[in-house]
């Protein structure tokens, strides 16, 4: 922002500065100037936005980005272990619910590489 402001100004400061002492008609014209300025502070207004948006967004990948997320039991859980699909993955899980193949479960938690799950039907809600 602030290091933005003041390189901007620095910018159009210095470009007025560079053909200042020459002869008459060598100095930079102000549609030079104007534009490559605009642009400049563009730009960083952009990555910086963008940075930002960046910084807030909900975490997809890794362990925080697991809770939520809904699979599909690939191997009956019985009140001990099975395994579900997740993005193309095969996950070790558990539950307290019996869950048959075909299933759709919410992931809760996650400890070490099993997952706990709950069941849930195909729209997403408990049953």
């Amino acid at each position: 922002g602030l290091l933005t402001a003041t390189g901007a100004v620095s910018f159009v400061i210095g470009a007025l500065m560079v053909f200042d002492d020459f002869a008459p008609g060598y100095e930079l014209s102000w549609g030079y100037i104007v534009p490559a300025t605009i642009l400049t502070v563009g730009f960083f207004v952009f990555i910086v936005g963008a940075g930002l948006r960046a910084q807030f967004r909900k975490t997809k990948t890794g362990r925080e980005g697991m809770p939520g997320q809904i699979a599909e039991v690939v191997n009956p859980i019985n009140g001990d272990h099975g395994y579900v699909m997740l993005h193309g993955e095969l996950w070790d899980a558990v539950s307290e619910d019996t869950l048959k193949k075909g299933d759709w479960c919410e992931i809760i938690d996650m400890k070490g590489l099993t997952l706990t799950v709950k069941k849930i039907d195909k729209g997403g809600t408990n049953e």
